[in-house]
């Protein structure tokens, strides 16, 4: 497909049982929309797997792998629940979430060449999710949240840096964050 999957702009849109595949651009689209995506599965992107501008955005049952662009989600502002989904085999981020209003449970971030999960501004809760395999980068980044960011359950294992956040960034509740070369790094300053 030439240039993006599907684009969505200044709309509502339901997507579900289908297959977005081998895109020249992003798998998905979607500015100031409202979006719900289900029981689908977005694959072989040269751009994010979704992308995502000021959006109301629901992923649920979605699988997003073999991603070579920037992410496999990408969300600038706006609001975004990601459920019982996989993130696998990205070039660079599994979900990088800039100025977001976020939640992600009941799924998988595995493989890739960025960081797991990004959090940049915005607010995040991250619940029974496993992020793995980020051998150049952190399972997940906090940066300048609005508030800490919650991580409940789950496992973060496999990558360079487990957890990375500035002082009082992220909030860890029975999460186990094992066998990274370093397990957290806080304002820059590793802490095993």
């Amino acid at each position: 497909v030439d240039g993006a999957g599907i684009y969505i702009d200044i709309a509502t849109a339901s997507i579900a049982n289908s297959m977005i595949s081998s895109t020249d651009d992003d798998g998905i689209v979607a500015f100031a929309s409202d979006i719900s995506i289900s029981s689908s599965t977005v694959t072989k992107t040269n751009g994010s797997g979704v992308y995502l501008y000021d959006a109301i955005s629901t992923i649920n049952n979605v699988t997003i792998d073999a991603v070579s662009g920037w992410a496999g989600i990408y969300a600038d502002k706006g609001t975004l629940s990601v459920v019982n989904s996989s993130i696998e085999n990205v070039a660079n981020h599994g979900a990088a979430l800039y100025n977001v209003t976020s939640t992600i449970s009941n799924t998988v971030v595995e493989n890739g060449g960025g960081d797991g999960v990004v959090v940049s501004g915005g607010t995040a809760k991250i619940t029974d999710t496993s992020v793995s395999g980020f051998a150049e980068g952190a399972g997940i980044e906090v940066t300048a949240p609005v508030e800490p960011v919650r991580i409940t359950g789950g496992e973060v294992t496999g990558n360079a840096v487990g957890i990375s956040a500035d002082s009082g960034g992220a909030v860890l509740i029975d999460v186990f964050v094992h066998d990274n070369n370093k397990n957290f790094v806080i304002d820059g300053d590793p802490a095993q």
